[in-house]
């Protein structure tokens, strides 16, 4: 007998958003008023000026405001997954731009707790494109860390972060300014590990990084508290 299928084995073919709107406070004006978006498998990315919401918007996909009115659910292209207040946060990994590592080993920064699986572990790492860097080190995936990972590079420390999310085998990956603190050399290393793992998960980039928007499937535009989908990043 089949087993019924659940929420976490049921493939995320979108995020939605419907007819969203939000503000801090019931007497000031919207921040966002009736955004509409379907999030798609592949690279999407998000652009707009400083205060056009994109923080804001990002908060909200992971559950850490509440919204006004609508919805944010994830679909696997014909029913809505269940989900807890906004209806996403357990569907989501979420990858900051600095990366934020432990005082810890680099095989605990990945897996965070319980027991490793070391040969997901292997395999993470290489869709990471942080496995070069581990198998030159003496002690591998015992590597220590110090504080905020100052004995890595930006793009280093990045690679472990992106491996974390990557472990946590969620479908959606949220990016905030991923090239922010990147030279272009690891900038150029962050997009060709994002094309590879998007090929079977939405990635979600929010940026000011022109160049990183022009290479995505599907860009946004937040102005005036509204997002609309562009045809060009100018």
């Amino acid at each position: 007998k089949q087993e019924a299928q659940t929420e976490t084995d049921r493939k995320v073919a979108s995020l939605q958003i419907e007819d969203l709107t939000f503000r801090y406070n019931e007497n000031e004006e919207q921040v966002l008023r009736g955004v509409n978006a379907a999030f798609q498998i592949g690279t999407n990315c998000i652009i707009g000026e400083s205060g056009s919401g994109k923080s804001t918007l990002l908060k909200i996909l992971l559950g850490l405001y509440e919204i006004e009115n609508g919805k944010v659910y994830g679909t696997d292209g014909k029913d809505a997954l269940a989900g807890s207040r906004s209806g996403v946060e357990n569907l989501v990994a979420y990858v900051p731009g600095n990366g934020f590592l432990y005082h810890s080993t680099i095989k605990k920064n990945i897996i965070m707790s319980g027991e490793p699986d070391n040969k997901r572990l292997e395999m993470i790492a290489k869709q990471a494109n942080i496995h070069v860097l581990i198998e030159s080190l003496d002690d591998g995936m015992e590597h220590d860390i110090t504080e905020s990972g100052a004995n890595l590079s930006m793009g280093q420390q990045q690679r472990i972060a992106i491996a974390r999310a990557l472990y946590s085998d969620k479908p959606i990956l949220i990016f905030d300014e991923p090239t922010a603190n990147l030279d272009p050399e690891a900038a150029t290393q962050f997009w060709n590990t994002i094309r590879t793992i998007a090929e079977e998960r939405i990635v979600l980039i929010v940026t000011h990084d022109m160049a990183l928007a022009g290479h995505c499937q599907y860009i946004w535009r937040l102005q005036n508290g509204r997002l609309e989908k562009a045809e060009t990043i100018m």
